[in-house]
């Protein structure tokens, strides 16, 4: 194990789900950030609860407005034109949230026959009727201790959007999930900047 620093430490300031105080620490050796010591499995739901911003369009702290817009808009046209690129025909976005991105995609989709998927731990009643209406799967399940069975049906296209630094074990997350890409499949990783702004102004705390 490679020599490791103080980064910073922090409470949850979003939730207040737990008083606990913790520490990021950086890698001497490549630079990675992360949560020591990493909190339970047992402890996920309690740190994500239903009201949590991402799945919880009631929540005071839910992504709205026009940033929230923009990047949405942005991922969907993105993903579409891999979707006319590729012939991608399944497409499964893990830590789906409010499903909103698989949404606005079967709306552009016009009329292409492409299956579409979510996994996150956890959706209301609002969540899993809108899925529904517009022929999206949900998949309630952390994909951290999650095991897709044997049938489970391979994927053109898999979405991890701001979800790697949540894990667990990313390792073994992405092994799983390259047991279910289609071999000629992408993925799109997309992570937290860590040379932006705001990480620089509220690293210390927040």
């Amino acid at each position: 194990t490679a020599p490791s620093e103080i980064f910073a430490s922090g409470i949850d300031y979003e939730y207040r789900t737990s008083d606990q105080e913790y520490t990021v620490r950086r890698c001497g050796k490549c630079g990675h950030l992360f949560v020591d010591p990493r909190p339970p499995m047992a402890d996920i739901k309690t740190l994500y609860p239903q009201t949590y911003y991402t799945i919880n369009p009631a929540s005071p702290l839910f992504l709205k407005g026009l940033i929230y817009e923009v990047k949405k808009r942005q991922d969907v046209r993105r993903i579409l034109a891999w979707v006319r690129r590729f012939g991608i025909r399944s497409i499964l976005d893990i830590g789906c949230g409010d499903v909103e991105k698989l949404v606005s995609l079967r709306k552009n989709l016009s009329g292409l026959p492409v299956r579409l998927l979510g996994i996150d731990l956890q959706f209301s009643q609002v969540i899993k009727d809108k899925a529904r209406a517009h022929g999206i799967v949900l998949l309630e399940a952390n994909i951290d201790d999650y095991e897709f069975p044997p049938e489970f049906e391979k994927v053109d296209f898999i979405l991890v959007s701001q979800l790697m630094e949540y894990l667990v074990a990313p390792d073994r997350v992405l092994d799983k999930l390259s047991q279910i890409l289609h071999p000629q499949g992408k993925m799109l990783i997309e992570t937290p900047n860590s040379g932006g702004l705001d990480f620089v102004l509220f690293h210390r705390r927040h």
